[in-house]
């Protein structure tokens, strides 16, 4: 949905540039995935890698979400019958789970005795390294919600003008 304070039709050869804003919402579905070290991929959700289905107070979260989005962009005339437009929107989600980390790391053996080693392999890559984690150390922050961002380049060459 834009929201635009200056005209952006460009159609008038003396105008060469508009800028614009957009805000709006919309609603996605996501499954995180991560490649194992045998080259496969793997949904991560059914594998409840903070203990998800495990632990009574890690509940499975959905993979239908919704954003807030808000961007800016210019439209430039490059020649009567072509125009570029270029783009930035952020988009704020109401999860924590695009990349399937929220809170904290579960208890590794627990993961391993319900789910299995995949299951487990993905909850601590590092287990039995040096860099293994502890059970409940923070592995995300439950607070910040993730985003991401498109950044477009479009350009329209119109026939009929």
């Amino acid at each position: 949905m834009p929201f635009n304070k200056l005209d952006t039709d460009l159609a008038s050869y003396h105008r060469r540039f508009a800028p614009f804003s957009t805000v709006g919402f919309s609603i996605f579905r996501f499954n995180p995935k991560a490649e194992y070290i045998d080259g496969e991929w793997y949904e991560l959700k059914p594998l409840g890698t903070e203990g998800q289905g495990i632990n009574p107070t890690r509940d499975l979260y959905s993979r239908v979400s919704v954003t807030f989005n808000i961007g800016l962009g210019i439209k430039l005339k490059i020649s009567k019958r072509a125009e570029l437009e270029m783009n930035y929107t952020i988009r704020f989600t109401g999860t924590d789970y695009l990349d399937d980390v929220s809170t904290t790391y579960a208890d590794n053996s627990l993961i391993r005795e319900k789910k299995g080693d995949i299951a487990a392999f993905f909850a601590d890559p590092n287990e039995g390294t040096s860099g293994t984690y502890q059970p409940y150390q923070t592995r995300g922050d439950p607070t910040d919600n993730d985003i991401y961002i498109f950044k477009g380049v479009t350009l329209y060459y119109y026939l009929n003008r």
